[in-house]
């Protein structure tokens, strides 16, 4: 008999089909206090999340009998060239989502986990899974995860690391088997939301649950669980660093949630060529508001919400230098 199970939206539980004999998908409950939205500074800015609050822990294998995570490995997959980043690019920390975490019984005060960088070669597929074996390891950071509420914390990336606009760039996060007989147990998963998301939240394991190969958890029974995430990353050119995105953002959706019409400032210190396009929670491009060169200043995008189904969507501003996201609800 197994002793593992997968820990899943609780919400979720009866509809989720089991992964293997004595297996079941149940998800943590959310935290008492989720984090405030996440605020984004500059230089390179990287997400697939349509919002960067954390409302609750993520699915993960745990032990049968309790909540303790066992053998854990977390992923997002960049496409780096979809994200119009410059040629090259040096990761420079991570802001993620944390969840679910429990030291009840745990003897240490912090538990070490690995924060690690790969890119995915290009003959292996991403579309809900992939195989641990297609990846290149470019990058490792300890990451110590003490006893926090749900939100997201802060993985600087001190490491030498370099990906290239070709590269797919994948962010792993491990976690240790969380029961032994000498520290006792913990629990530990990522904190995620249900707001929508360009890509998927991928999860593997070696021993726990019979073995899984990273697997979107949209496939294990849970589309609406996305882990928050924020890459961040500065340019690198001839062993240089400077922000790719100095001088051009995109201004928040005027008003938002919009039932009418919608409006985007765009904010280019220098002439730039651009392309503005809003995405619906698939990734699927539903209009475009801008595309070709525009001059330095203010210009202002407008779409007509009112003609989309109600929901949550993704403005992206593309330019040269790199990519720059705003959400939009269209309420009814």
């Amino acid at each position: 008999m197994s002793p593992f199970r997968l820990l899943a939206a609780l919400a979720a539980l009866s509809a989720a089909a089991p992964v293997a004999s004595q297996t079941a998908l149940v998800e943590g409950s959310p935290g008492a206090s989720p984090s405030p939205a996440l605020v984004l500074g500059g230089g390179i800015e990287i997400t697939q999340n349509v919002s960067t609050v954390v409302e609750r822990p993520g699915v993960s294998c745990a032990f049968e009998s309790v909540p303790f995570t066992t053998d854990n490995s977390y992923y997002r997959v960049f496409r780096l060239g979809e994200e119009a980043v410059p040629d090259q690019i040096r990761v420079t920390r991570i802001d993620m989502g944390i969840g679910g975490v429990n030291f009840d019984s745990f003897g240490g005060e912090s538990v070490e986990t690995q924060v690690i960088l790969h890119t995915l070669a290009p003959s292996s597929p991403s579309d809900g899974q992939f195989r641990r074996d297609d990846l290149t390891e470019v990058a490792r950071v300890t990451y110590s995860v003490t006893d926090v509420p749900d939100g997201v914390y802060t993985v600087d990336f001190p490491a030498a690391n370099g990906f290239s606009r070709t590269d797919r760039l994948v962010v792993e996060w491990a976690v240790p088997t969380g029961s032994t007989e000498s520290s006792g147990a913990f629990g530990i998963s990522t904190g995620n939301n249900d707001d929508g998301a360009t890509g998927s939240t991928y999860l593997s394991t070696v021993n726990g649950c019979g073995g899984i190969e990273p697997t979107g958890i949209e496939r294990l029974g849970f589309p609406n669980s996305h882990w928050v995430m924020v890459v961040h990353a500065s340019a690198a050119v001839a062993g240089a660093e400077g922000p790719a995105l100095a001088g051009v953002r995109l201004g928040a959706a005027v008003p938002n949630p919009s039932s009418g019409a919608a409006a985007f400032a765009i904010y280019l210190d220098a002439p730039s060529a651009v392309r503005l396009s809003v995405h619906d929670v698939l990734g699927r491009e539903v209009a475009v508001l801008a595309d070709g060169p525009l001059g330095a200043g203010v210009h202002t995008a407008r779409v007509r919400a009112g003609a989309l189904p109600a929901g949550v969507y993704v403005a992206r501003l593309r330019t040269p230098a790199g990519t720059s996201s705003q959400p939009l609800t269209v309420a009814r």
